[in-house]
């Protein structure tokens, strides 16, 4: 199977095929001496208004056949773990652990 690069990756805001979403889980297919063929690669694209509805959440598998019609909307970012650190932020682990402890207290 030739590598294909994609033009999206898992996060991202897509259409394709009619249907607007998040790239969820990416499957990349691979022969193995199980299968005679090798089987379909796919991702599964979660329906737009749905992702933050962990009862109701709508997947759609996208075949490989249709990537190449997938459209980016939006690039998903990942913050880095630089960002998220609060150390960074100006808040040493002390306070942190104080504000944590007043927050429990509080309930």
């Amino acid at each position: 199977m030739d590598a294909m690069p994609l033009q999206f990756k898992q996060g991202d805001l897509v259409e394709v095929d009619g249907y607007r979403g998040y790239v969820n889980c990416i499957c990349i297919a691979t022969p193995n001496h199980l299968h005679k063929h090798t089987p379909t690669s796919y991702f599964t694209l979660t329906i737009e208004g749905t992702e933050s509805s962990r009862d109701r959440q709508v997947n759609v598998c996208i075949y490989r056949h249709l990537w190449s019609s997938v459209k980016l909307i939006k690039s998903y970012v990942e913050s880095s773990i630089e960002d998220s650190d609060l150390n960074l932020k100006g808040i040493s682990d002390h306070s942190y652990e104080e504000h944590a402890e007043g927050a429990l207290l509080e309930l």
